[in-house]
């Protein structure tokens, strides 16, 4: 991983950071997303391929981005300046952990689900480091 974040990154995320609700009909065609996109796809060796919209929106939804939040969320949203070096930590990682944790739309009232014997429910953040890793 670098440590240093492009500047591109920096400003697309500044920018759709400061767009908020409502949620448009159809996030990746706003002009905020199709420029971090572009810088993504400019700064990161991750092609333009369907399967990178769709891993971005869903970065983007776990960062907690204002736009894809409701109105009574936007508390949720990290700062941009966060928000900008989680995306370019997780654009430059050399190895991956996988995690599955609820979408913060969802964190008030998680779905109760069974995966392969394993029950979501509800955690606070000093549950998190006693969570099981596989």
């Amino acid at each position: 991983m670098t440590d240093l974040i492009p500047r591109a990154i920096t400003d697309a995320v500044a920018t759709l950071w400061r767009r908020r609700g409502p949620r448009p009909d159809n996030t990746f065609e706003t002009p905020e997303f199709l420029g971090l996109k572009a810088a993504c796809i400019a700064s990161y060796p991750v092609g333009g391929a369907f399967w990178f919209t769709m891993s971005l929106w869903e970065i983007l939804r776990s960062l907690g981005c204002p736009m894809l939040l409701p109105a009574d969320k936007q508390d949720l949203a990290l700062t941009a300046d966060l928000a900008t070096e989680k995306l370019h930590r997780a654009m430059t990682a050399t190895m991956t952990k996988i995690v599955h944790l609820c979408p913060l739309d969802w964190a008030d009232r998680p779905p109760s689900v069974v995966f392969g014997g394993r029950p979501t429910g509800s955690s606070g953040s000093t549950d998190l480091p006693k969570m099981p890793v596989w």
